[in-house]
C-alpha cells in the first residue's frame, strides 16, 4: 500500500533509503493527500457542474474532467519540486522563478477546489442565505456569501489549503523530506542517459567510419565539453603558419 500511495503521488519507491523512513512516509501521505483531493474534487466539481447544468450526466462529465485535471496538476508539482540544493547558483536562481510560478498555480487550483468543496458542505446554509437575501443563485453569489457572511468557511478554507498545499510546500521547505531522495534520483537518471549516450556514440562512430572509409574519424560529439550533459564546443586553436611558408604555398598555387 505504501509504495502505491508513493508512484500515486510521483515518487519512486526505488530511490529511497530505508533508513531514512521519514521520507518515505511522507511521500506516502503525498499520494493519500492526493487520493483524498481526487475524490472529494470529483464530488465538489459535480455538484458545480449540477449547478451549472441542472443534469446529472453532465455534472458528472463537469466532475470527472475537472478532478482528472487537478489530478494531473497535483502530480505534476510534486513531481518536479526538486530543491537543487546540490546544483549550480544558476540553476538555483531559475528554480526559485519555476517554483513561485508552480506554487501560484497551484494555489489557484487548489483554491478554486476548496470553494467548490465547500459550496457542498455548506450547501443547505448557502441555500438559506440566497433566500433570505433574494441574491441570484450562482457560483459568483455562494463564493460572496462564504467569504463574507461565514467567518467558519474563511477558517475552513484556510486549514484545506494548508493541508491540500502542505506536501508540496514541504518538498521546498525541508530538505529531510525530499534531497535525498531528488539526489539518489537525480545520480540514477544521470547513470542511465550516460549509459545510453555512450552506447549511442559508439555505434554512431563505428557506422560514420564504416561509411565513410575511415576518413571522417573526428565526430562533433568528440569536441564537446561534457556530453551530453554539456554539449557546449571546446575552444580550438586555430592553425598558423609562418610568412615565408605561407608565400611558399600560394606560389606553389599560382
Amino acid at each position: 500500500m505504501r509504495d502505491f500511495l508513493m508512484r500515486v503521488a510521483s515518487f519512486d519507491p526505488l530511490y529511497f533509503s530505508t533508513s531514512n523512513s521519514l521520507a518515505s512516509r511522507y511521500a506516502a501521505l503525498c499520494g493519500l493527500v492526493q487520493v483524498l483531493l481526487t475524490v472529494c474534487a470529483f464530488c465538489s466539481y459535480a455538484y458545480v457542474g449540477y449547478l451549472l447544468t441542472n443534469n446529472e450526466v453532465e455534472a458528472a462529465i463537469v466532475g470527472a474532467i475537472f478532478s482528472f485535471f487537478l489530478f494531473i496538476f497535483y502530480r505534476l508539482s510534486l513531481l518536479t519540486s526538486n530543491r537543487y540544493d546540490y546544483c549550480t547558483d544558476t540553476i538555483k536562481k531559475v528554480n526559485v522563478i519555476a517554483t513561485f510560478i508552480k506554487l501560484t498555480f497551484m494555489s489557484l487550483n487548489i483554491l478554486f477546489f476548496i470553494y467548490a468543496f465547500e459550496m457542498l458542505l455548506c450547501k443547505d446554509a448557502l441555500d438559506d442565505m440566497l433566500q433570505q437575501s433574494q441574491a441570484p443563485d450562482g457560483i459568483i453569489s455562494r463564493i460572496k456569501i462564504l467569504i463574507g457572511k461565514m467567518p467558519g468557511a474563511n477558517l475552513m478554507t484556510f486549514v484545506l489549503y494548508i493541508i491540500f498545499m502542505g506536501p508540496i510546500i514541504g518538498r521546498y521547505l525541508f530538505a529531510p523530506l525530499s534531497h535525498e531522495y531528488d539526489f539518489t534520483k537525480t545520480k540514477h537518471e544521470e547513470k542511465m542517459i550516460q549509459s545510453a549516450y555512450d552506447s549511442f556514440l559508439l555505434n554512431y562512430t563505428n557506422l560514420i567510419r564504416f561509411h565513410s572509409q575511415g576518413k571522417a574519424a573526428d565526430i562533433i560529439y568528440e569536441r564537446m565539453k561534457n556530453p551530453p550533459f554539456d554539449t557546449t564546443l571546446q575552444k580550438q586553436s586555430v592553425a598558423t603558419v609562418a610568412e615565408e611558408e605561407l608565400y611558399a604555398y600560394l606560389d606553389q598555387k599560382l
